[in-house]
Formats: C-alpha cells, sequence, structure tokens
C-alpha cells in the first residue's frame, strides 16, 4: 500500500516536470481532474484516443512530403486539425509544432516543412514517453 502514495506523488512530479518543460499543459491537468470513480479510466481513454488520431495524421504528414508536388492547402488542413486536437488534449509541445508548421505550410516552404515535420516527431516521441510512464504510475495507483 506504502507504493500507491509513492505513485501518486511520482505522478504528480512527471505531470508537472511535463509541464515545466513545455510538454504537457494546464488542459491535461483539467482533464484529469475531470476523472472520477464513475469513469476511472478516463485520461486512459483520452491517451489511447490521441495516440491514435496523432498516429495516423504524422503518418500522413510524412507521406505527403515525400510528394513531388506537396499540396499544402491540404497538408495545412491536417496539420490544423492536428492542433486542435494537440490543444484539447494539453499536448502543448505538439501545438506548438503545429503551428510552425501551419506558417511553413502558408508559406509553400517544402524543406521547412520536412524540417518540422522531423521536430514534430520527435516532440511526439517525447510525449509518448511520459504518457507511458504516466499510465505505469496510474496503474501503479489503482492498485
Amino acid at each position: 500500500m506504502g507504493d500507491t502514495g509513492c505513485a501518486g506523488q511520482d505522478l504528480e512530479n512527471l505531470v508537472q516536470h511535463a509541464v515545466e518543460q513545455g510538454i504537457l499543459d494546464d488542459q491535461f491537468i483539467q482533464l484529469r481532474n475531470l476523472q472520477d470513480d464513475s469513469n476511472p479510466d478516463f485520461v486512459k481513454d483520452l491517451i489511447g484516443l490521441y495516440y491514435s488520431d496523432a498516429s495516423g495524421k504524422i503518418n500522413t504528414i510524412q507521406q505527403m512530403l515525400k510528394e513531388d508536388e506537396i499540396d499544402f492547402q491540404h497538408l495545412d488542413a491536417i496539420v490544423h486539425q492536428f492542433k486542435g486536437s494537440s490543444a484539447s488534449f494539453g499536448a502543448s509541445e505538439m501545438t506548438k509544432t503545429c503551428i510552425e508548421f501551419r506558417d511553413a505550410c502558408q508559406s509553400n516552404d517544402a524543406e521547412r516543412c520536412r524540417y518540422i515535420c522531423g521536430c514534430m516527431s520527435t516532440a511526439y516521441v517525447r510525449l509518448q514517453d511520459i504518457l507511458k510512464e504516466f499510465e505505469r504510475l496510474e496503474q501503479l495507483q489503482k492498485s
């Protein structure tokens, strides 16, 4: 039972550190506050939905950037959707990356888009690492 308290504190520290690093923001904390006994897996479910959405959009973006002729308007629309889902989830680093990406799309700057896509992939890996640890600690806290 003592591990449950440690896991809870570790969970709080993890989220605080992720906020300080700019990976997550207060929106994620607000989503956590919506979780209660009637929906104990609320955040876990949201993480799963975000992963599904994000990985699909990143794959689509990467494929679009491999084309000889990039449809910047379509690419911008996908990045705009991704920005919205990232902001709603509280993934602040991803949101900021999407904003930069949209600027590059609107400038029809293929090289900058490719560069930012690499940054986006790196940011996504960082976010996944944080969220995997979050899920692990949350599970420990519940057990």
